[in-house]
């Protein structure tokens, strides 16, 4: 079971290059068994700190991902139609219509910020 508490406080850079290798590593082994060696040589790569808890956790939890997709390459899909969605619904879209329900003179008004040539001036968030 996926535990997101494991990846707590841990930078979002690392985290995602830990799971790059570790997909990676799941294409290229045959034998669909990761071992608890494999996650620390990731998680070293990767710049993480890992405990012994989430070593196994990370082990254990995509040895099973790996056999899940091994059962379903098994699966005979000869014949079969690609699908891209089942439930035969259909992008729902309305004509553009331009509706004035206010104009800019008002919006202005309702600003408490100063107002430059019918503009309203803010601090300025880039320092040159």
């Amino acid at each position: 079971m996926y535990q997101r508490s494991l990846y707590k406080n841990r930078p979002q850079k690392n985290i995602l290059t830990f799971q790059l290798f570790l997909a990676k590593l799941a294409l290229i082994n045959s034998n669909f068994m990761i071992f608890e060696e494999e996650v620390k040589h990731i998680a070293k790569l990767a710049r993480l700190t890992l405990t012994e808890k989430e070593i196994k956790t990370f082990s254990t939890q995509l040895s099973d991902v790996l056999e899940y997709v091994e059962l379903l390459n098994s699966v005979d899909a000869e014949g079969s139609l690609e699908t891209s969605q089942v439930t035969g619904l259909q992008n729902v879209t309305e004509k553009d219509e331009i509706m004035r329900k206010c104009d800019g003179e008002a919006l202005l008004l309702c600003s408490p910020l100063p107002k430059e040539r019918k503009q309203i001036r803010v601090k300025p968030i880039i320092k040159m």
